[in-house]
């Protein structure tokens, strides 16, 4: 275990500098905890979505495509986390100096702490209909496990380590288990829907799931790895394997069952301490990064340390969960809402990053940025569709680029 807990930078996590050679971790940390982050409950609901509006010869593409394109990002995400050893905090300071990349990186918290509300939601409502409690008993559960998932963020990367060692292969196991059980008799049923999805807004869909979390959270695990090509493998890896595992498991049992997520498939056969198991390590790995990424920002935000930000975003997140913000419809506007600005905003962060060490590039203003991710944002939307990510990605880039070498953005170069 290469971390001494004992240093205040390590209980921090480095959350100001970035994290030292003797820091780093081995791959298969890095991956365990990434992977851990991808596979969960809510992305299971996006695949039943697909399921139901897609006959299985259109699902297969779309996932596939959706995770090549979100695992090309990941692949270059990692390797900038991993080369730089910072945060996404750390690296939106570069592009957004000033006081203005407080505002900025406030977005991340803000979004990362509605996941947070939203999955631990989902759990409540498991249990409570399990125990079939009131209303108010379920809403009691769903900031009650807010604040349970929210201990091994509280203690950092190496508690997140050893639980994603444990938990993902529980959740792997299990949900196919769930699988397995519904394939005797029951025929698999694609298209099922009323609506239908056509490929391009599929593979759209599929790519919005994780683009926020390849270009804003990715750099604050990969940063642990020891090189830039293990940090640009890991992400890139976890993506196809973890997002596409995740994505059919949902598919599979909204076909097979008209039920996205696995747990329930379990409590229906009666196997229901397998089924609690399933959803409280589905969820638990997925929310401790939540809760990672968003303390992380708010430490930095409002300069407090990282363990205080995180018992603060835990607080928020606790409220939000106890509105129940479990809806299908609720999960996709989510979704199309981080597909529509993350790429903008990671080809702004990331893109400023590379060419502030690949040719020197200096900004000392703010505004060429936000102008780069509000272009980037309206470019993408207006594409659309599959092109959304990419072209919101290399039109933030391409114009914080372009703004920046102007005069009155006193760009420097060395």
């Amino acid at each position: 275990m290469p971390l001494n807990l004992g240093s205040k930078s390590t209980r921090d996590d480095f959350v100001d500098k970035a994290v030292p050679a003797d820091a780093r971790d081995n791959w298969l940390s890095v991956f365990a905890v990434w992977v851990g982050f991808i596979v969960v409950i809510g992305i299971m609901a996006v695949g039943g979505g697909l399921a139901s509006q897609m006959q299985l010869r259109d699902l297969i593409p779309a996932v596939v495509g959706g995770n090549v394109l979100l695992a090309a990002f990941a692949f270059f995400s990692g390797w900038i986390g991993a080369a730089s050893g910072m945060t996404f905090n750390q690296l939106a300071a570069i592009s957004f100096p000033g006081f203005s990349w407080r505002l900025v990186t406030a977005y991340v918290p803000i979004v990362l702490i509605g996941w947070f509300g939203v999955e631990a939601a989902i759990f409540g409502n498991l249990i409570g209909e399990i125990l079939d409690l009131p209303t108010l008993g379920r809403r009691a559960l769903m900031s009650g496990a807010t604040l349970a998932f929210a201990v091994s963020s509280y203690w950092g990367f190496v508690a997140m380590r050893w639980v994603s060692m444990v938990a993902v292969p529980c959740v792997i196991l299990l949900g196919g288990y769930a699988l397995l059980s519904m394939t005797g008799g029951n025929e698999a049923r694609f298209g099922f829907g009323e609506d239908a999805l056509d490929l391009s807004t599929a593979v759209s869909l599929v790519s919005g799931t994780w683009i926020m979390g390849v270009l804003t959270c990715l750099p604050d695990l990969t940063r642990f790895c020891r090189t830039p090509l293990t940090g640009a493998v890991v992400g890139s890896a976890g993506i196809l394997f973890g997002n596409s595992f995740t994505l059919f498991v949902g598919a599979s049992g909204a076909a097979l069952a008209n039920e996205y997520d696995p747990a329930k498939i379990l409590v229906s056969f009666g196997l229901i301490p397998l089924a609690v198991l399933l959803a409280l390590a589905n969820i638990w790995t997925t929310n401790d990064n939540n809760m990672y990424s968003a303390a992380l920002n708010a430490a930095r935000i409002f300069s407090v340390s990282r363990q205080r930000a995180v018992i603060g975003c835990a607080i928020l997140a606790a409220a939000f969960a106890a509105l129940d913000p479990t809806r299908i419809s609720f999960l996709f506007s989510f979704l199309t809402f981080m597909g529509s600005t993350s790429p903008a905003l990671g080809g702004v962060v990331l893109g400023s990053w590379v060419m502030r060490h690949a040719a020197g590039w200096k900004c000392a203003r703010a505004w060429p940025a936000w102008l780069g991710w509000i272009v980037g944002s309206v470019c993408g939307v207006g594409l659309g569709g599959i092109w959304t990510v990419p072209v919101g990605f290399a039109s933030g880039w391409i114009a914080w680029m372009g703004l920046a070498r102007l005069p009155s953005a006193r760009f420097l170069k060395n």
